[in-house]
């Protein structure tokens, strides 16, 4: 794929089918050189899906990647357990939409904790610890 090229998902639109709802791009933010099947194969053993997923490397320069869920509930672990990585660079995560432009994903936000009352200590919640960038 080339940088000008545009690429689409064009999404059955019949009722009751979910298959919109199970897409994911996403972005492995690294330099290095991949190999798009051992990173693909990897994910899949780590995520432990329920369903079936279909994964393709699209754009090997920005190391973009669609994965199309067979089980929604499988896209939305995916999205809930971020932050995700690949021999220590970061993916990021984003929902394609029908019809929207593969170049207009947002891929460069990730969400790098969860803080739940029961997880992290109450003097860090009641300080307001941390940095905000």
């Amino acid at each position: 794929m080339e940088g000008g090229d545009v690429v689409t998902w064009q999404a059955p639109m019949t009722e009751g089918d979910d298959e919109a709802a199970a897409v994911l791009i996403g972005k492995l933010w690294t330099n290095r050189a991949i190999k798009p099947k051992i990173v693909i194969d990897m994910m899949k053993n780590l995520w432990s899906l329920k369903g079936r997923l279909d994964a393709n490397l699209m754009d090997l320069n920005e190391k973009t990647f669609m994965f199309r869920f067979s089980d929604a509930w499988d896209k939305e672990k995916i999205l809930e357990g971020q932050p995700w990585h690949f021999e220590k660079f970061v993916w990021c995560f984003n929902e394609l939409m029908p019809y929207e432009k593969l170049s207009e994903v947002p891929l460069y936000h990730v969400p790098l904790c969860r803080a739940e009352q029961n997880r992290v200590p109450d003097p860090v919640l009641q300080t307001g610890s941390g940095t905000r960038f």
